[in-house]
């Protein structure tokens, strides 16, 4: 996930070329890209420069490890299949990829979300999924998301949370995606709050919302039927 993000941004084939520490230059060997355990027995510092290593690939593995881990358990205890965990894990990577991407640089790129449109549209039809739902659930969010886009001509939301909106609605359905939304506008506002609290933003900063968008979807994709029937 590190890998993707990171060579998105500043170049480089994802599937090409050796891993580098991006302060010597030096590669890498496996040795030292075990994740998790590589960072704990470096001690969070590059080997040959001894420059420090980002927390982010640590806190990245660990919530992907975390992320499976529910997946698999939710899965097996229901019983669901084994191509219901794959489109589960499939759209778990690209919610951290996009979450973490969002979180550093607050752009959701296309080649992401566009991808995983596909990829989820087509998982979803073997899972036998209604093209009816998913395609409500896609005009639902993508359709609010473009309003609110077009509205404001660009101030208050970013074309790409478009897409992530088309792409909640495709993996989720449309009653999972409505959930979605309010998840993530609560807790926007929750965090927002806070942090204008503590002096960390103003009321007029901006917030990387495709970040609040991800951990919504998360929890629709793992508890959202039950978060429903408890609401209604």
């Amino acid at each position: 996930m590190n890998v993707v993000v990171l060579r998105t941004k500043y170049g480089g084939g994802i599937a090409r070329g050796r891993s580098r520490c991006p302060k010597c230059h030096e590669q890498l060997r496996p040795i030292e890209l075990v994740p998790i355990f590589s960072f704990i027995f470096l001690g969070g510092k590059c080997r040959h420069c001894r420059a420090k290593i980002s927390w982010q690939y640590l806190l990245v593995e660990i919530s992907t490890a975390v992320l499976y881990s529910v997946s698999g358990i939710i899965w097996f205890v229901g019983g669901f299949g084994i191509l219901s965990l794959l489109a589960s894990l499939v759209f778990i990577s690209f919610l951290i990829i996009i979450f973490v991407y969002d979180l550093r640089w607050q752009i959701v790129p296309d080649r992401f979300s566009m991808s995983a449109i596909i990829i989820m549209f087509v998982l979803n039809l073997f899972l036998g999924f209604s093209v009816w739902n998913m395609a409500i659930g896609a005009i639902i969010a993508g359709g609010f998301f473009f309003l609110q886009f077009a509205v404001s001509r660009g101030r208050w939301i970013g074309g790409g949370d478009i897409r992530l909106g088309i792409l909640i609605g495709v993996a989720l359905g449309w009653e999972k995606t409505l959930l979605v939304l309010l998840l993530a506008y609560v807790g926007g506002a929750i965090i927002g709050v806070i942090l204008i609290l503590f002096k960390q933003k103003k009321f007029e900063s901006e917030i990387a919302f495709g970040t609040f968008l991800s951990v919504a979807s998360l929890f629709a994709l793992f508890w959202g039927d039950k978060l429903i029937g408890w609401y209604f």
